[in-house]
């Protein structure tokens, strides 16, 4: 009897052992806790705030910079012109430019220091510069809008003048050539600008990287008649006629 109430002693005692062991170790992880909060609180209170306080300053004054700034734009600032599709390149000696600013704005036209043209936006913000004269080769010129007090940033505008005409050479058939294939039909060969336009007889033709051309024309009994006319980026053209005669095979 005395044996089976000791082992039954013996028995509830372990887990009670076991228990305040854990209690232990809880105690020693909460003592922990508190220490690491504490001295958190402490880094806080010397580093923190005042970090916090000088970030607070920096964007302060960030935010008065802008306000200032963007007060200053308003005042001062002019919205610079625009010119409507102005040419990059032409053959007229002199031409007429339009475009858009503030209404009642006051517009300069410029090459230079040399002050060219004068104009005064409408209500709608329109104005014109007309017979702006062209100097041969490249033009550089300046638009600026003024309220009276302020001018706006420039606008820059160049524009190419060119009065040559383009390069036109018909190297096949000749002017004269007398043609007697079975087929009725003659390739014109030749070569131009690679950046303009060619047509033989009203008709488009593709134009190589290289310059070259070929067209297949068919042709009539007799005489027949090619024009090309070969046209660059600034509107010059050249023009060139010859005529090939036509006569069936002998059968």
């Amino acid at each position: 009897m005395n044996k089976r109430r000791r082992r039954s002693l013996d028995y509830h005692y372990k887990p009670g052992t076991s228990l305040r062991e854990t209690e232990a170790i809880a105690y020693r992880k909460t003592a922990l806790i508190i220490i690491v909060t504490i001295g958190c609180l402490v880094a806080l209170y010397f580093i923190g705030i005042p970090l916090v306080a000088n970030l607070h300053t920096f964007w302060g004054n960030v935010n008065q910079t802008s306000i200032t700034s963007t007060t200053g734009d308003e005042i001062n600032h002019v919205a610079p012109p625009t010119i409507t599709n102005p040419p990059s390149i032409t053959n007229q000696s002199s031409i007429t430019l339009s475009g858009y600013s503030t209404a009642d704005y006051s517009l300069a036209l410029r090459r230079g220091e040399t002050l060219l043209s004068e104009a005064e936006a409408d209500l709608s913000g329109k104005f014109t510069f007309t017979d702006i004269l062209l100097a041969e080769g490249l033009n550089t010129f300046t638009v600026l809008a003024s309220d009276g007090s302020s001018e706006s940033e420039p606008l820059l505008l160049s524009i190419r003048y060119d009065k040559t005409p383009p390069i036109l050479t018909i190297e096949k058939p000749s002017d004269g050539e007398t043609i007697s294939t079975k087929e009725p039909q003659v390739t014109v060969e030749g070569i131009t600008e690679s950046t303009g336009t060619i047509m033989i007889n009203d008709h488009q033709v593709i134009i190589e990287s290289s310059g070259k051309f070929a067209y297949r024309l068919v042709l009539i009994e007799g005489e027949n008649k090619i024009s090309a006319i070969a046209k660059d980026e600034a509107g010059n053209e050249k023009k060139v006629e010859l005529t090939v005669l036509y006569q069936k095979p002998a059968e």
